[in-house]
């Protein structure tokens, strides 16, 4: 990439996940000059996940109000004009929109005013909030996508998804071969400790933040119902992660202590690593899911994973051998059979057939940085 070129990344939740981070931080190793424009909702967010570089410059903005969310196109003009005050457009070569219609809004208005190419993700928000109950974002949405050099899917399930939506499979010819499958990466540690053989632990865990959409009621409700037959009576679910203030979770999980055991989160990797090499299998049966690093993560470890039909990581690895069961997230028979197929049979179940390095942000990092100088060789 030459020197002079500069790659703005217009992220909303810079501060709020590390897989953002992760990638700008590659890149810079690279030695990619870049600026990040995060605006934040809660002032506690401000520099988070900030790195030291030469190379990169993160702005950080407290400006969305609660009640942008209601007002799409408001909140898409005054963070537009609160971006312009931060970044100087004018240094800009491309920019990297991490979501489609928050972020991509701003990327196509900088498009429209400056000629800036760009390249736009789409996440479960941009499908499942915006994509299926704000029909009035549609048209915008769709020029967004016209307009863009690259999309980028992180999940195949997620591609399939957005495809089935009315107003994108109408324009679906004239974008698909700009359409790209890229996963997120996950650390460094889980790929050097990587395990091949059949795991001989005991129970069930899950791994993450404890929010609604994550569906841990339902889950704790099949392996309450599990438990009812005989081989299973024994059987505990081990949950580690942030409590979010969920009600209906932390009920669940407060009238079931007899099987359902509590960590708070646990940062510390080998110790984590230790925890699910513990486990006979992983648990994650969410309403949605953009990827899911935690699923990666829990396969690296050979544990089967239950997963919720068409998210997340659903047909991401194929199915010459299964890494898991995929389920209708809704049904809580449906939830505890898988289990009960897991635990039965574990053997039929392998991380055999995945190809780890997939997952290795330097590598996905690269393959972002030759569709950047792509794009900027062919403008």
């Amino acid at each position: 990439m030459p020197p002079n070129h500069r790659i703005l990344h217009i992220c909303n939740d810079f501060a709020g996940s590390k897989v953002h981070s992760n990638l700008v931080h590659k890149l810079d190793d690279m030695g990619l000059r870049q600026a990040v424009y995060c605006p934040v909702r809660q002032k506690d967010l401000l520099g988070r996940n900030r790195f030291e570089s030469e190379r990169t410059d993160i702005a950080y903005s407290f400006v969305i109000k609660p009640w942008y969310k209601f007002c799409y196109y408001h909140k898409r003009r005054m963070l537009y004009q609160d971006m312009k005050r931060h970044i100087s457009l004018a240094d800009v070569s491309l920019i990297h929109a991490s979501t489609l219609f928050s972020d991509g809004g701003l990327a196509y208005n900088a498009h429209r005013e400056f000629g800036i190419p760009y390249v736009v993700a789409v996440r479960s928000t941009d499908v499942d909030d915006f994509g299926r109950l704000m029909p009035h974002t549609w048209p915008s949405a769709r020029r967004i996508l016209m307009a863009a050099e690259r999309i980028y899917f992180i999940s195949e399930a997620l591609r399939r998804e957005s495809k089935s939506l009315p107003w994108v499979h109408s324009l679906w010819k004239k974008i698909r071969d700009k359409c790209i499958l890229r996963p997120n990466g996950i650390d460094d540690f889980w790929l050097q400790h990587v395990r091949r053989e059949q795991p001989r632990g005991q129970g069930i865990i899950y791994l993450g933040e404890l929010l609604h959409r994550k569906n841990i009621v339902r889950l704790i409700e099949a392996v309450q119902a599990l438990r009812e037959e005989s081989p299973f009576a024994d059987l505990t679910l081990t949950l580690i992660g942030k409590q979010k203030g969920d009600k209906p979770t932390e009920e669940a999980m407060r009238l079931n202590r007899d099987f359902v055991v509590y960590h708070e989160p646990i940062y510390d990797k080998p110790m984590l690593m230790d925890y699910l090499r513990r486990a006979a299998l992983f648990a994650m049966p969410s309403w949605d899911e953009t990827f899911g690093l935690v699923y990666v993560e829990a396969l690296s470890q050979n544990l089967p994973i239950l997963y919720s039909r068409g998210t997340g990581v659903d047909g991401m690895f194929g199915e010459q051998r299964p890494v898991g069961v995929g389920v209708e997230s809704h049904s809580v028979e449906q939830i505890r059979e898988a289990l009960r197929e897991m635990l039965t049979h574990p053997e039929r179940y392998s991380n055999a057939q995945v190809d780890f390095s997939r997952f290795e942000w330097s590598g996905i990092a690269e393959s972002y940085l030759k569709d950047y100088v792509e794009i900027l060789s062919s403008d």
